[in-house]
């Protein structure tokens, strides 16, 4: 018989988690009764769930007492949340839940803190000899401009982003003449910036107190997830986006390449990461991949490792159980497409 969970899922509205939900529903390892949250609506998620709220947004000060709330009527045990903001507030008062019996699924709020500082996430992760993108930090439209012409700009595609900003916010693309790709700086927080359009006033736009300046990597693009206790990695999966972007979902081809994994599982440990993340990697300018940044929560796209049978949110809670977990081998690489329903299938293994 399996063992029962009492699990809260947040962001339910998302459009992957009804797979993510339905995979859990099918695990061989637990039998989950499903609790979910959203600051605006259960999407497709609502039959998945045994029970739903609605509840603030994840920075609103009355985020926390409505989950506490939610948390003790519905007898939770673990929290699995879906955005930044949420992560965080769980983080920072996760000795609260801890002294009541539920486990987060997340970091300690110092590893949030530090991975939330891309400049600091650089630092910590040149330090320790894990590969990171070439940049600069600027902080006065001065610098900003000299950084940007020796990367190469007008010739080379530069980029501008603050030190703290996260999905795109603050992110400005500095157009060249090595005509980027249209998926660069598409979405709705991005700007593009074309070289007849730079003027002082837009330098003066992107600087957003200290920002990094880098040349802009290029494809293939890939979400990693990732399961660590204190640094040591439980299990890492590195998924190639089939869209560069992400968004919307069009498909993962999970890899076997033991050498894109290892760079993955070397910034987990160096980084000390605590439970499951998302490293979103894009490739450099050698070909390789490289990171550009590690996400305080889940990938919003993660359904597609469950969708491949490797039952990431099952080893997560065994490790915090201190239950042994099972011997996860990806031998061959396994593409994950959008099916017909709405969800994920398997294409090829």
């Amino acid at each position: 018989m399996m063992t029962k969970i009492r699990l809260l899922v947040t962001c339910v509205g998302g459009s992957t988690v009804p797979t993510l939900l339905d995979c859990l529903d099918k695990s061989s390892i637990f039998s989950y009764y499903l609790v979910g949250v959203d600051s605006k609506s259960s999407g497709n998620s609502r039959e998945l769930l045994d029970s739903y709220y609605q509840v603030p947004n994840g920075s609103d000060n009355r985020y926390f007492e409505k989950i506490l709330d939610i948390v003790k009527n519905e007898k939770i045990e673990f929290i699995l949340p879906g955005s930044d903001e949420e992560a965080i507030c769980i983080s920072k008062n996760k000795k609260i839940f801890n002294d009541i019996g539920v486990k987060p699924i997340v970091s300690n709020i110092e590893v949030i803190e530090l991975i939330t500082n891309k400049y600091n996430t650089y630092m910590t992760l040149t330090k320790k000899g894990v590969r990171v993108p070439k940049y600069k930090i600027v902080n006065s439209i001065d610098e900003l401009r000299s950084a940007i012409y020796e990367y190469g700009y007008p010739d080379t595609t530069v980029i501008s982003k603050p030190v703290n900003g996260r999905g795109g916010r603050g992110l400005y693309v500095f157009e060249g003449n090595d005509s980027p790709p249209a998926w660069l700086g598409s979405g709705q927080r991005e700007k593009i910036i074309k070289k007849q359009n730079l003027t002082e006033e837009i330098l003066g736009q992107a600087i957003q107190g200290d920002c990094l300046v880098m040349p802009a990597l290029t494809t293939p693009s890939y979400d990693a997830d990732v399961v660590a206790v204190a640094g040591v990695v439980k299990l890492a999966v590195v998924r190639e986006r089939v869209n560069p972007a992400g968004i919307p979902f069009q498909g993962n081809k999970i890899h076997s390449d033991t050498l894109i994994t290892q760079y993955c599982q070397d910034i987990a440990t160096a980084l000390d990461l605590d439970s499951i993340h998302d490293i979103d990697l894009m490739t450099d300018q050698n070909g390789e991949p490289c990171i550009i940044e590690v996400n305080p929560r889940p990938s919003g796209s993660m359904a597609a490792t469950l969708t491949a049978g490797i039952p990431i949110v099952d080893i997560a809670i065994l490790t915090l159980c201190g239950m042994t977990i099972p011997n996860v081998k990806i031998d061959s690489d396994i593409m994950i497409l959008p099916s017909n329903n709405g969800g994920m299938e398997i294409a090829y293994e």
